[in-house]
């Protein structure tokens, strides 16, 4: 599957599903509400004065490949039809379209409000990495180990994230992140992931390979 686009919204579908047709597991997800968060989003110019704000990756040989943006959108609404498809009671976006997004903004929507929306019961951040070096290519899941409104979450988060490396290297066969004491997901604390750290639910962060690599 050549189209960087197509593959990855295969595997993050096959993962979440298991196998396909979802129509085999009519019911399964009944009464779970699921937050998918596509990140980055917008320009430069939409972002207000002051606000650190990550605009996201850019495709290996520029405008000839996706932005991560652009591709992380495209797959989670995907993701957010084949989990309706499975009869998750709500499926939430944090962003339906090349917007900017605040961090706080994405948060909000998975945990609801007090007098209102509940919150999710998952939080799925889609990422994809990004750097110079076109030949570099892994899989990597993120979490945080203590969550600063759920602290209890975070044993939840780690298994989660190790999980779904494991789940999308076998998929995708490029390799895993491994930090150096042997741990499958990366681990952020209170100065890291914003989204990650203010969720009330366990959530990840999943980057699914590098869209910078030339061969991706």
């Amino acid at each position: 599957m050549t189209n960087p686009k197509l593959r990855v919204i295969f595997i993050i579908g096959f993962l979440l599903l298991f196998s396909p047709p979802s129509s085999l597991f009519a019911g399964l997800l009944t009464g779970k509400r699921f937050c998918i968060d596509p990140g980055h989003g917008g320009t430069k110019a939409d972002v207000p004065q002051g606000v650190n704000y990550n605009l996201g990756a850019g495709g290996y040989n520029g405008s000839a490949w996706p932005d991560e943006k652009d591709l992380v959108l495209d797959c989670s609404k995907c993701l957010w039809l084949l989990l309706k498809e499975t009869d998750a009671t709500e499926v939430r976006l944090t962003r339906i379209e090349d917007v900017y997004t605040s961090y706080h903004r994405r948060v909000t929507v998975a945990n609801g409000t007090p007098t209102g929306t509940p919150a999710v019961d998952m939080f799925i951040s889609v990422h994809h990495n990004g750097v110079s070096n076109t030949e570099s290519n892994y899989t990597q899941t993120n979490y945080d180990p203590s969550p600063g409104t759920c602290s209890t979450n975070g044993t939840k988060n780690h298994e989660l994230a190790v999980y779904t490396v494991n789940e999308l290297d076998s998929l995708l066969r490029i390799g895993k992140y491994k930090s150096n004491d042997g741990t499958l997901a990366r681990k952020w604390g209170k100065n890291g992931v914003y989204v990650l750290h203010h969720i009330t639910m366990v959530g990840e962060l999943t980057e699914a390979s590098f869209i910078s690599c030339r061969t991706e």
